[in-house]
């Protein structure tokens, strides 16, 4: 499953665990889930408080969960990278190999897989 996919998914298993189903949902970004009613709204965050507010939490939720995996994790330096693709993180990654906390379909990870396939 692709990363949009992956947020689809996301939004409507969210939207669909509400004691309260809401009636209408705004997206930040160009498609809606399927089953929602509501509106994408590209660049949302720039244009509406509520999805403003929503990203907020959800990279702080994010980073949190970083800063958890790092702990269990430390030499990914997750706390600091939030799994972006530093050359610190790559080389982590290079060292210590994928685990499975990683999205297998990310470019970066992809990559090294297909290396380490090949390789065998």
């Amino acid at each position: 499953m692709n990363i949009l996919q992956a947020s689809l998914t996301a939004m409507t298993r969210a939207a669909n665990a509400l004691n309260v189903k809401p009636e209408y949902c705004l997206v930040d970004g160009n498609k809606m889930p399927n089953k929602i009613t509501g509106q994408a709204v590209v660049k949302g965050d720039s244009v509406s408080l509520s999805i403003a507010a929503a990203s907020i939490i959800a990279k702080q939720t994010r980073d949190k969960i970083m800063r958890d995996l790092s702990k269990h994790f430390p030499q990914y330096c997750w706390d600091k990278n939030a799994g972006y693709p530093t050359q610190q993180h790559l080389q982590a990654i290079d060292k210590y190999g994928i685990n499975e906390h990683y999205r297998k379909t990310y470019r970066p990870v992809k990559e090294r897989l297909e290396k380490y396939e090949s390789d065998s």
